[in-house]
């Protein structure tokens, strides 16, 4: 069986104090290496918009290789129909059946939290409908949709 995931809204966040270890390690490997980054270039740095998201998007990895789970936060539209949502992902309209794509569930809330686990067999739907019970998970397919397109990585 996969890795046990606690149930959103059991799972506690990061602390205040491991925040602050966590700034800590940063600013001293800064000032331990901060010679070696030339200033004017740091200062064009600091201006990227995206740049404390990369920041977390590392220490997100690593979280993730030792807890043995993968949580995407994404921002669901629900008003796209299935087969537009589909065709926004795969480009493949002519594949889709119509009819089948728009009777997809299409889940509620405008954002969401996305848990990925892996087990370590092969999987059905009855036992894959199992394994989201035993982690108070429930599926969405529009927010698993956002996520494949945020990160095609996920399509595979």
């Amino acid at each position: 069986m996969g890795k046990p995931l606690s149930p959103p809204g059991k799972v506690a966040g990061m602390t205040s104090g491991q925040i602050e270890k966590m700034v800590d390690l940063f600013r001293a490997q800064l000032r331990k290496h901060g010679h070696e980054l030339p200033s004017e270039y740091v200062q064009q740095v600091l201006g990227w918009h995206e740049l404390g998201k990369e920041l977390l998007a590392v220490i997100r990895k690593r979280v993730e290789v030792v807890g043995g789970i993968i949580v995407r936060h994404v921002k669901v539209d629900r008003t796209l129909g299935g087969q537009a949502l589909l065709c926004s992902l795969t480009g493949w309209e002519k594949y889709i059946d119509r009819d089948v794509a728009n009777s997809m569930p299409q889940g509620k809330g405008k954002e969401k939290d996305v848990y990925f686990f892996q087990c370590d067999y092969d999987i059905n739907d009855d036992v894959l409908e199992k394994e989201y019970e035993a982690r108070g998970l429930v599926p969405d397919i529009y927010a698993q949709i956002k996520v494949n397109i945020d990160n095609p990585s996920f399509v595979v």
